[in-house]
């Protein structure tokens, strides 16, 4: 949860591999995907930064276990390793 309440992010396998989607708690509010980094990879939500702008959340490496990137959740820049 963003550390106002009002969203959650979490991961989903539906598609064949862990994506990240975050979701607001208004009633009717829609599902929407997180970019995040390296498609194939499987990815996990960590946490926010405080102010809740900044999702932290692991990347699958299958050789150094998992890597650790950040991504703006107002879409801003990039996602990035952290």
């Amino acid at each position: 949860f963003t550390p106002d309440g009002t969203t959650v992010v979490y991961n989903s396998s539906r598609s064949g591999r862990l994506d990240l989607f975050r979701k607001r708690l208004d009633a009717g509010a829609v599902e929407e995907p997180v970019g995040a980094g390296d498609e194939d990879r499987p990815r996990t939500p960590l946490g926010f930064s405080p102010d809740g702008r900044v999702l932290l959340y692991a990347v699958a490496d299958f050789d150094s276990g998992n890597d650790v990137w950040q991504v703006r959740l107002d879409g801003s820049s990039p996602p990035a390793p952290w």
